[in-house]
């Protein structure tokens, strides 16, 4: 179970999905043997976020929702997060609504103990609002993965509106790149090597940043954060468009 969650992830990292979805799907198999609840949902939602990866967006969804039932049913918050997030990006944000199950309420689970409501309760959430959900869990537990990546996916959303919107995109990647930031300099205080942009996923939060920041033809601002980013294949990303970080 352990070595086919480890494959599928490293690689998901190469994105060689092929492999990645194949390995886990193995994990599910096993885990779905062995009955092991939380292991099936952490499956799933690696699953869903090979799906997303290939814009597999039905099959995304439904890894996802299932992941969230059994987190629910655990009481596991911090898969329940998880899978907000993954419902979120699974969504293409052309798409108003979809349908995800809610948190419970407390007559929700009573009805769920006594078997009144086996199904649990549904309610169509927008991409905003399950980011908004998953942000919110995460937060409360402090969970820094669902925080960095759910502000980004808001940035994005954002970034697919109109102007109006580029504010609010710049507060949510301001928010994404401070707590990557963060995760980058505890890698150095501990005397550990900084790869973490090595991450496709959070290198491409710093690129959306100067790129939202170019589209609002604010270069000065883009070139000063190619530099704080300090980061070659980022800076690497914009050779000719002038915002190369200079040599210091």
């Amino acid at each position: 179970l352990y070595a086919q969650l480890a494959l599928a992830d490293a690689y998901t990292a190469m994105q060689r999905y092929g492999e990645a979805r194949y390995h886990a799907n193995q994990a599910l198999a096993v885990a779905t043997a062995l009955r092991m609840e939380r292991a099936q949902s952490e499956s799933l939602l690696r699953l869903a976020r090979i799906c997303i990866q290939t814009s597999d967006w039905s099959e995304g969804v439904e890894a996802s929702s299932r992941a969230f039932r059994i987190a629910q049913r655990l009481g596991a918050r911090h898969l329940s997060s998880l899978a907000y997030f993954w419902l979120a990006a699974a969504t293409p944000t052309a798409t108003p609504t979809i349908s995800a199950q809610a948190p419970e309420s407390a007559m929700g689970r009573k009805r769920r103990r006594t078997g009144a409501d086996p199904s649990g309760e549904e309610t169509a959430l927008s991409p905003t609002e399950l980011c908004y959900q998953a942000l919110s869990l995460a937060r409360e537990i402090g969970l820094v993965e669902v925080e960095w990546r759910a502000e980004d996916l808001l940035a994005q959303i954002a970034m697919g509106l109109d102007l109006s919107g580029f504010e609010d995109a710049q507060t949510r990647l301001r928010a994404a790149v401070d707590t990557l930031d963060a995760l980058r300099n505890s890698l150095v205080e501990a005397g550990l090597t900084d790869t973490l942009l090595e991450n496709e996923d959070c290198l491409r939060v710093y690129e959306r940043r100067v790129r939202l920041l170019v589209r609002a033809g604010r270069l000065e601002e883009g070139r000063a954060f190619l530099e704080h980013a300090g980061w070659l294949p980022l800076a690497a990303r914009f050779v000719g468009e002038g915002l190369q970080a200079t040599d210091s």
